[in-house]
C-alpha cells in the first residue's frame, strides 16, 4: 500500500502523451494513497478520469487506461489478493462483523473472482 508522502518519490517515464498520462497516473496514485484498491475499482476510476477529457479519441483513452494501469499493477499498487486480504481483516475487526456469505458478495461485486475469494475465505 501506498501513502501520500510515497507519491512524491515516485519517478514514472512517459513517452506517449505525456501530460494526459502524467494526470491520470498522478489521479489514480492519489486514488490508491487511501486505501486498498481491487483492479475493478481502478479500472473503473481511470474510466471515470478519462471520460472527462472530450478531445482524445476512445482508442487513445483505452490505451492510455491500460498503459498506467498496468504500470500502477507493476509497481505493486494493486492486487486483488492484497485488497481481498485487507477488505476480509478489515470486516472481521469492525465493531459489526460480517458473515462469510456478505463478505463473499461484497468482493464478488468489487470484482474479485469466485476462485480467489473462495480462497482467502
Amino acid at each position: 500500500m501506498i501513502f501520500r508522502s510515497n507519491l512524491a518519490s515516485l519517478n514514472i517515464s512517459f513517452a506517449i502523451f505525456p501530460s494526459s498520462r502524467y494526470c491520470l497516473t498522478a489521479s489514480i496514485l492519489n486514488f490508491l494513497s487511501y486505501r486498498p484498491r481491487s483492479e475493478k475499482e481502478v479500472l473503473d476510476k481511470l474510466k471515470e478520469f478519462t471520460k472527462k477529457d472530450k478531445d482524445v479519441n476512445e482508442q487513445v483513452k483505452e490505451e492510455l487506461i491500460k498503459v498506467v494501469f498496468e504500470k500502477v499493477k507493476r509497481l505493486g499498487f494493486v492486487s486483488d489478493a492484497d485488497f481481498g486480504k485487507w477488505f476480509i481483516e478489515q470486516r472481521q475487526l469492525s465493531r459489526k462483523p460480517s458473515g462469510e456469505f456478505k463478505i463473499k458478495r461484497e468482493l464478488w461485486q468489487k470484482g474479485l473472482k469466485k476462485e480467489l475469494v473462495e480462497e482467502l475465505l
